[in-house]
């Protein structure tokens, strides 16, 4: 699909009565920003290493990332469009990083960082991963096993950085591997209830009435 024809589609779908947010990678790591219910992403990055010493090179404008929610998280959809190939003896890595921030009027908090490994494909001797560092998550489809989820708790906040990184690899020419999806999750759950500022007269008010009460005791004592 032409990048032209994929900004039409995603405007169209930013259009939609109800519909979630969406943009390429490559227009969020240019200073973009998606907003699903009350968390805002942002300060997306993008580096592809792989292609620095001849590897398989990942347009970030290739893929398009759509937020979505449910009643207790928040999720970032990466879709490659097309799917990020190898085809004999070949590599891909590349890392990304957002920030995702809670409204402040939220008493949400972010309490859990979840990957999914949702569509991918191997043979041979390969292997296509997704993982972190902090916190430390790993999901990967090898020759023996695979992970698809992942899940991490961590302490409650309104703010988080998170950084991942994506590889892949085929160790001989008769093996292939491919990426077309995966997702990032945050769980959120009630924190406190939002603080509510207090009128300016209000402290004045309450010392006053604080004084009568004062002034009250002394005539009984009296």
């Amino acid at each position: 699909m032409s990048n032209i024809l994929k900004s039409m589609v995603l405007v169209a779908t930013l259009s939609m009565p109800g519909a979630v947010s969406a943009a390429t990678l490559n227009s969020l790591a240019g200073g973009g920003t998606i907003t699903v219910d009350d968390v805002t992403f942002s300060g997306f990055t993008f580096v592809d290493i792989a292609s620095i010493f001849g590897g398989v090179a990942t347009d970030p404008g290739d893929i398009d990332v759509t937020g979505s929610s449910t009643a207790t998280s928040v999720t970032l959809t990466y879709a490659f469009d097309p799917a990020l190939t190898l085809d004999g003896e070949e590599i891909f890595e590349f890392d990304s990083q957002f920030t995702a921030t809670v409204a402040g009027a939220s008493s949400r908090l972010i309490n859990s960082i979840s990957i999914g490994l949702a569509d991918y494909s191997r043979s041979g001797d390969s292997f296509v991963e997704i993982g972190s560092n902090t916190p430390s998550m790993l999901v990967y489809g090898e020759m023996t096993s695979e992970v698809l989820t992942r899940s991490a708790s961590v302490s409650p906040t309104s703010n988080v950085t998170f950084n991942f990184f994506s590889l892949g690899e085929t160790l001989d020419a008769a093996a292939r591997a491919g990426l077309s999806r995966f997702t990032i999750t945050l769980g959120l759950a009630s924190g406190l209830p939002p603080a509510v500022p207090l009128p300016a007269s209000l402290p004045l008010l309450l010392g006053g009435v604080g004084l009568m009460g004062l002034l009250s005791r002394r005539k009984r004592a009296a």
